[in-house]
């Protein structure tokens, strides 16, 4: 087709091809503040031409596609770095709260440890007073009970991490399953040759939102996308393989993923990212290791004090008696921990003397009192004290180093958002300079059919 009729085409076609472009210059326009829109772009392309010889005539143009602005490097670099934050944000929550168990500010252990040692400084100024023996009855009671509600507290903190780690995997199963339904909504929109970009969309920022649960591997096979944790696949195609929680002998969660065949995996140890990661890692290591510290220091002082205590005699002569109910071990022994119930009953069998029939005797006072200042190989040859302090500064320690990091990770999140923001972000000025520019290319389509309407007249007209 050529002549006026062939004006009046391409008028069509530009026609078409500038209300397609101001469409998609409106969407980009009423989604500049949806958090998951990437800006769509318009491909023109020129229509087949016309072969007329001894020329090629064009025939207009027409709209080929209408594609995402998306950067898949950034995308990629943006999924592995919310792992990060996912990772750091649990760690600055719980460490926060593990460092308030250890609090010093009023009534925390060093306070009733000192407490301990001076009731004992008052039993060797005066080994007979009876005050001084009910004293230190109930300061070591308060000692015991610190030392109990600490150890209450990281039991229910771990368990509070375990509760977490399974409304986790309750919250990827519901994401997969939905990743897994929009692979198949993809696959078959685009299999007609259309751009799913709404989908795409929507797809993209649920793996986002699973990039902050766990370490994701994520990567697109003809419109699919597989997703991996803890290099298992979750996503595959349009199936969903869900994980599951199990518990193990001591009560505490498992996570296994179970693939075709009945093919099981225990991935618990395989993921060290995300919020995931962060819960399991304050679950299994940080939590049990201040808990171990905890009981060994424990355990360590109801030995030394004991051992010391039976080498004594009391008021009434008795000799050989526990200060403190013996412990067989470290486990649970903060927990344990309590004044021998003979000591308890019987405030004259507190062993101040270091021989019998002598009531003003206070050498083995004094020998429980320097135990406050000796290295205790168990405890990695620091003091009672020392060792408590230690624990206490390395718990403020790694929660302001997670404070900071978690800072910086934020910092680094707000970059990587600013890039791709830059590349699949709407910038309303270049909309409204699209809007001028396709409502002029419009304008000029219809000035150009009604050119070739009043040629064709014309030459009607000359036929009359």
């Amino acid at each position: 087709m050529h002549g006026i009729y062939g004006l009046i085409d391409i008028g069509i076609s530009a026609i078409r091809a500038s209300q397609m472009a101001l469409m998609v210059t409106g969407d980009n326009i009423a989604n500049a503040e949806n958090p998951k829109f990437c800006r769509r772009q318009i491909i023109f392309q020129e229509k087949p031409p016309l072969l007329s010889l001894p020329l090629l005539i064009g025939r207009g143009s027409e709209v080929t596609n209408v594609k995402r602005a998306y950067d898949s490097f950034l995308a990629r670099q943006w999924r592995q770095e919310l792992g990060i934050l996912g990772y750091y944000e649990v760690k600055e929550e719980t460490l926060g709260r593990l460092e308030t168990i250890f609090n010093e500010a009023e009534g925390g252990l060093s306070e009733s440890l000192n407490a301990f040692w001076n009731a004992w400084e008052e039993i060797s100024a005066d080994p007979t007073n009876m005050v001084n023996r009910y004293n230190l009855i109930n300061t070591t009671k308060t000692l015991t009970a610190t030392f109990q509600r600490m150890s209450n507290n990281l039991k229910e903190l771990r368990k509070e991490m375990d509760t977490e780690i399974k409304n986790i995997i309750e919250e990827i199963n519901t994401i997969i399953q939905q990743i897994a339904y929009l692979n198949e909504k993809i696959k078959a929109i685009e299999v007609k040759g259309v751009n799913a970009n709404n989908f795409r969309d929507e797809r993209d920022d649920l793996i986002r939102k699973l990039s902050e649960l766990a370490n994701v591997t994520a990567f697109e096979d003809e419109g699919m996308m597989t997703v991996l944790i803890g290099g298992v696949a979750v996503v595959q195609e349009k199936n969903a393989y869900s994980l599951t929680v199990e518990t193990d002998s001591e009560g505490f969660y498992h996570i296994v993923w179970y693939g075709e065949s009945g093919l099981r995996v225990d991935v618990t140890d395989r993921i060290d990212g995300g919020k995931l990661g962060g819960f399991l890692e304050m679950r299994d290591e940080i939590i049990p290791q201040y808990q171990n510290d905890l009981d060994r220091l424990a355990y360590n002082l109801v030995t030394e004090i004991n051992s010391q205590h039976q080498l004594g005699y009391g008021l009434d002569g008795s000799t050989g008696n526990d200060f403190f109910e013996p412990l067989t071990g470290t486990t649970d022994a903060a927990s344990l921990i309590q004044i021998s119930s003979i000591i308890e009953m019987t405030p004259e069998a507190i062993a101040a003397a270091s021989a019998a029939g002598e009531p003003g005797n206070n050498e083995n006072a004094l020998a429980i009192i320097d135990l406050k200042e000796i290295a205790i190989a168990g405890l990695d040859n620091f003091t009672f004290n020392d060792f408590y302090y230690s624990l206490v500064g390395a718990a403020g320690s790694i929660a302001k180093d997670s404070q900071l990091n978690l800072e910086y990770q934020k910092l680094v999140i707000k970059e990587i958002e600013n890039n791709f923001e830059a590349v699949s972000g709407v910038s309303l000025d270049e909309e409204a300079a699209n809007l001028v520019r396709f409502q002029q290319m419009y304008t000029a389509s219809a000035r150009l059919i009604s050119l070739a309407d009043e040629m064709m007249e014309i030459l009607v007209n000359l036929g009359a």
